[in-house]
């Protein structure tokens, strides 16, 4: 197993904030419903500060997820969603050795609690070539009490996308976000076998389509638990989250709670980072087969890492956001 840090240029951006429309707390009818918040593009801005100032949203701790995944059958029908490569990324910006333009920092505000936070989350190949797939404990923050939740549920707000971010630099600019979506299972019931969450978002500040930009990843669900894996993240432990890591190896699928684990000894920041099959060193793209979602180790001795199993969901969720 190898862990990689990456560099890249120092580029000045400017970010957004934004205000969502107001939510209704739903009642899930299905395991696979979906709901979303639409948010409408703001003239405002973080400041620099800000954005270095935001902490992981992550604070789960041993024994406290309420989810326990089930073993499936074996993998019925696999699904694949290919990549796409970028059509129009900008000049003069090297690829990086074990790096993906990809990947990057999602910030978000939690107005339960004031606080501003930060997950990781990566562009998938989708129709309108705009979307980013994470956690959903990232967008939303699910009923009282979970993960820590001090209010009722509630949509995180003044969200914005950075793929690559490197210590404040954003070689490819800034993505404002126009829709949040995750499961309502997630939402009404902190079901961690659906912290799953599909965003949707504006042009850049070059009023750059994101996937254009930086390139598409597949999105591949229904097949083993158990696979060779490279992940990217923004853990908390590794150069404060203000770094971009890579982690690999092959899953383990079963320990604990029937869940993909990974050993990467990595601490919060990491969610939402996309658990790739398939990843390429020539196009920098892979299929995502699962996002980064909690840690079972303590804090002072982080080991395993954690991802939801793709299955039919996956899909669900991926056809729901097509109209976002």
């Amino acid at each position: 197993m190898r862990r990689f840090a990456i560099t890249c240029a120092v580029i000045i951006v400017v970010s957004f904030i934004f205000q969502p429309l107001a939510f209704a707390e739903p009642s899930p009818t299905r395991p696979d419903q979906t709901s979303s918040a639409t948010i409408a593009k703001p003239e405002s801005t973080w400041s620099a500060a800000r954005m270095a100032a935001a902490t992981s949203f992550d604070s789960i701790k041993p024994g406290t997820r309420s989810g326990r995944g089930a073993e499936p059958d074996a993998p019925a029908n696999p699904g694949k969603i290919e990549p796409r490569l970028p059509t129009n990324a900008p000049q003069g910006i090297a690829p990086l050795a074990n790096a993906t333009p990809t990947t990057g920092k999602l910030f978000l505000h939690n107005p339960n609690t004031g606080s501003d936070g930060y997950c990781t989350a990566s562009a998938i190949n989708s129709g309108n070539l705009s979307q980013i797939i994470t956690a959903a404990h990232c967008v939303h923050t699910g009923p009282n009490g979970c993960n820590d939740n001090p209010g009722s549920a509630a949509w995180m707000t003044e969200a914005e996308f950075a793929p690559l971010y490197w210590s404040g630099d954003r070689p490819y600019g800034t993505f404002q976000v126009r829709t949040l979506r995750t499961f309502d299972t997630w939402i009404a019931d902190c079901d961690w076998d659906y912290d799953i969450a599909i965003v949707t978002t504006y042009t850049n500040e070059n009023n750059q389509l994101l996937v254009e930009t930086v390139g598409g990843n597949g999105i591949s669900y229904n097949y083993p638990g158990s696979f060779d894996s490279v992940t990217f993240g923004y853990p908390g432990n590794r150069d404060g989250g203000e770094i971009p890591w890579t982690c690999e190896g092959t899953t383990n699928y079963g320990f604990p709670d029937y869940r993909p684990t990974l050993y990467c000894a990595w601490t919060g920041g990491f969610s939402g980072g996309p658990w790739f099959r398939e990843y390429s060193n020539d196009t920098l793209l892979g299929y995502v087969n699962g996002v980064g979602s909690t840690w079972p180790g303590p804090d002072d001795g982080p080991e395993w890492i954690d991802s939801p199993y793709f299955d039919d969901k996956v899909q669900s969720i991926y056809d729901d956001a097509a109209g976002d």
